[in-house]
């Protein structure tokens, strides 16, 4: 380096270069800043809004509401009833079946046979049944005295643990000119019914079902065997007629309560 004088001198050691700024300079400086951080400020929510709309809210869909269908006879009532038992085989398996369906039934039973078979009608009126008369013999109660058809219902009644329902069903529906006023007398309704679907003739599986459910409607009385024969075919039938007539609706209640 060259001193004033004119002579040369070497100096030793560093060059440090400092940087200064003028006071203009430094205040545009902090404009600039300043200016800076409001920018960012306001356009964070916009930024924060974006990202929010970027991620949709997914939708919930609620679950369709499932109306049951209604049954075609919902509430309307059936009596089944069954004649001529009862029978250690043919009855205990359609009390069973009664029982699957949360049915009721009227039993018009035979007086002989309910003394030889107490154990029976004990699961018929345990189960809630009806039990009603069918006389004591099963003979025609046709053309005889008072006294006669009074003694067919006194000497049923004394073979069951309690009384039979204030209900008769007469043998072969033979009614004769004094069979109601006898059964009048007695304190007891004549039973008689809406479907026959003669089981009794052990006709077939089928048809005793088809007369049943092409013929059944609202308040129709049923007549079935328990009793009398082989009764293969109407309990086969008695499943699949029960499960049916659940289906549309039909309730079973029992009659002469």
């Amino acid at each position: 380096m060259q001193s004033s004088s004119g002579e040369t001198q070497i100096l030793r050691g560093k060059v440090t270069a400092k940087a200064r700024f003028s006071l203009p300079q430094a205040l545009l400086l902090l404009l600039l800043l300043v200016f800076s951080y409001i920018s960012v400020k306001a356009s964070t929510p916009k930024v924060l809004a974006i990202l929010a709309t970027d991620t949709p809210t997914p939708t919930i869909t609620p679950l369709p509401t499932i109306t049951p269908t209604p049954r075609p006879h919902e509430g309307e009532v059936l009596y089944l009833t069954f004649d001529d038992g009862p029978s250690t085989r043919w009855t205990e398996q359609i009390l069973n079946i009664l029982d699957k369906y949360d049915a009721k039934a009227t039993f018009f039973i035979v007086g002989k046979k309910a003394k030889e078979h107490p154990e029976v009608i004990l699961f018929i009126e345990r189960a809630g049944h009806s039990i009603a008369h069918h006389g004591w013999s099963h003979s025609s109660l046709n053309g005889i005295g008072f006294d006669a058809f009074a003694n067919e219902v006194y000497l049923t009644n004394a073979a069951l643990p309690n009384n039979a329902t204030a209900c008769i069903r007469l043998p072969f529906a033979d009614e004769g000119y004094y069979t109601e006023d006898h059964a009048t007398n007695l304190g007891l309704e004549i039973i008689w019914w809406d479907i026959d679907p003669l089981d009794w003739q052990s006709p077939g599986e089928e048809s005793i079902e088809y007369t049943v459910l092409s013929e059944v409607e609202d308040e129709a009385i049923i007549l079935l065997h328990d009793g009398g024969g082989n009764r293969a075919q109407t309990v086969a039938a008695l499943e699949t007629i029960m499960q049916e007539l659940s289906m549309q609706g039909y309730r079973f209640k029992a009659l002469c309560r």
